[in-house]
Order: structure tokens, then sequence, then C-alpha cells
């Protein structure tokens, strides 16, 4: 383990007493990972100083694509996934796409050399995920809704009218969280889009592993923080905490139906952040109830219909 493996140690464990509010001692870890990673990310800040935002294109609104990813195909998907990507269709019936592996290189243009580290398992899934809604905005604009969000109602005209936007964490629950990237909006060719593009390719160019689940948003943090443009359009995008997009699966979807929570959760944001993953994990809604919030709204039941 190298010395800065162990300060990280040092200052997330170890001088971490454990008399503390649970709150605390979470929040003094994930800070100890933010400056863990970051130091980690340090080399890229010439990089990152030199890269210059390109003027925005001018676009036609009706040009734009709502884009989704699962790299089997839809057809193959979960039934929840199934169910997410049904949602956005049914507010974008003619310009949703959904990329798997057949169709990826029409929309994208990886370097073959990122791609092989892709094949080989030496970038994991979610992570190249990033890269390819990363480049694919960058390049074609649109929207980026991942493969569990399940739209409640179009996205906003506000969100649609900005030339840059994402969700960011409510800084007091997701101290390691920079952004939220499971829904972007970027115009095509936005300049942020287009550094943080340049970003991640001369990560992945360079590296054989990510320093973190989260690189992208990581190097999105790099970004703004070590380029002045960059901080500067970054500075203009509204901010709009992400916690409303996850009320459904995260604090309501096990309670029995009601016609109020539901009012109030679609008051609160378009989509909701689901996850499939199985029973044991550390989401509150493992396996859907019958009758319950997660089950009337994701398949589009009545109330007290089973």
């Amino acid at each position: 383990m190298d010395l800065d493996s162990l300060r990280y140690m040092w200052e997330a464990h170890f001088s971490n007493p454990l008399w503390h509010p649970r709150d605390a001692r979470r929040i003094r870890r994930e800070n100890a990972r933010v400056a863990h990673r970051m130091r980690k990310l340090k080399k890229y800040i010439p990089f990152v100083e030199q890269l210059q935002a390109p003027p925005q294109e001018e676009i036609s609104p009706e040009s734009e694509k709502m884009f989704s990813l699962w790299y089997q195909g839809e057809n193959n998907a979960p039934d929840l996934i199934k169910k997410c990507l049904a949602s956005v269709r049914k507010f974008y019936p003619d310009n949703f796409i959904v990329l798997d592996s057949q169709n990826l290189a029409e929309h994208t243009q990886i370097p073959d050399a990122i791609i092989q580290k892709w094949q080989q398992g030496k970038i994991i899934a979610p992570n190249f995920s990033d890269v390819v809604r990363i480049d694919l905005l960058a390049r074609e604009g649109g929207c980026w809704f991942d493969a569990t969000d399940f739209l409640t109602g179009p996205v906003p005209e506000k969100i649609m009218d900005c030339d840059f936007f994402m969700f960011v964490p409510n800084k007091r629950s997701y101290t390691h969280m920079f952004v939220q990237t499971c829904f972007i909006r970027a115009k095509q060719g936005n300049p942020l889009m287009k550094m943080w593009r340049d970003l991640i390719f001369e990560y992945w160019l360079n590296e054989e592993k990510a320093v973190d689940y989260f690189l992208a948003h990581f190097l999105f943090r790099l970004l703004v923080t070590y380029n002045q443009e960059a901080k500067d359009l970054f500075a203009k995008m509204p901010k709009i905490e992400m916690d409303p997009t996850h009320v459904l699966w995260h604090k309501i979807g096990n309670l029995p139906y009601s016609i109020a929570l539901e009012e109030e959760m679609r008051k609160g944001a378009f989509f909701q952040k689901c996850s499939y993953k199985p029973q044991g994990s550390r989401h509150a809604v493992n396996q859907i109830i019958p009758g319950s919030m997660a089950d009337v709204v994701v398949n589009d039941k009545k109330a007290g219909e089973n």
C-alpha cells in the first residue's frame, strides 16, 4: 500500500472517532475518499488547464434525440428495465434510441484503444457506459437516460432550454458525489460536454483501471475546478438537487399505494431512479411488493388492481 493510500485509511477510518455521530463519521469518510481520488487524478491537471472550450454549435431542437443503453439489447433486458425504457418511449416515441452492443458504433466515436480495454474487462460496464454517454452527447446532443430511469412526465422546458444540465446531489447526503449522471441534457456540441469527453478519453487512453466507481464524476469535478472556462460554464447551470428523483425507490416504494404520495412524487421530479439489483442489495425496493407504490407506479396499475 502506498503512502497516499495509508493517508486515506488514516483520515477515513483510524482518525475517525467511533464515538462521533454516525452521519458525521460517514461524511468524514466520504470527504477523505474525495480528497484521495482527487490526489490520484492530479497528474491530469496540466491537461485540464490547457483544454479550450469550443464555441456552442447552433442546432435545431427537432433534431435532438433521447438516448439510453442496455448492452444486451432491449428485448433481453429484465422486466424492470423494459418498463423504464417504455416509460421514456411513452413521452418520446419518435426520437428515443436504445443503444446496445450492435448499434453502439453507429452513434459513438470512441477510440479503439478504449473499446479494447472495455472488451478486455479493464473498463467495467458502468465506467464504459459513462464514456458512451459523454461521447454521445458531446457529438449528437440531446438527453441521456439511464436504463433504470422511470419517467413520470416529459423533461421540463426549463431543463430542455439549458445548454447543459445535470442534477446535483444533496451535499449533506452524498458528499462523495459532485453531479448525478443518470440524466444528462446537453445541446449538440456543448463546450463543457466536449471538454469532459476529451478528459475522459485522455484518462482511459493512459490508464488500466478506474480510480473510483464514480470516475466520471471525479473527472468532471477536476475539469470545473482547474479549467476556468469550464468552471464559468458550469456556474451558469441551474443547480437542482437530485433527491426528488430518488423518492420512489429509496423512500416510498414499499409503502401501500397512495394517490397523495404519487402526486407528491410526480410534483418533485419528472423521473424516478430505480434499480434492478436483486434481493439483499442496499436499495429499499429489492422486490416489488404487490399493491405497493413501486408496483402501481412502475406497472402502471390502477389503485387496488392486482
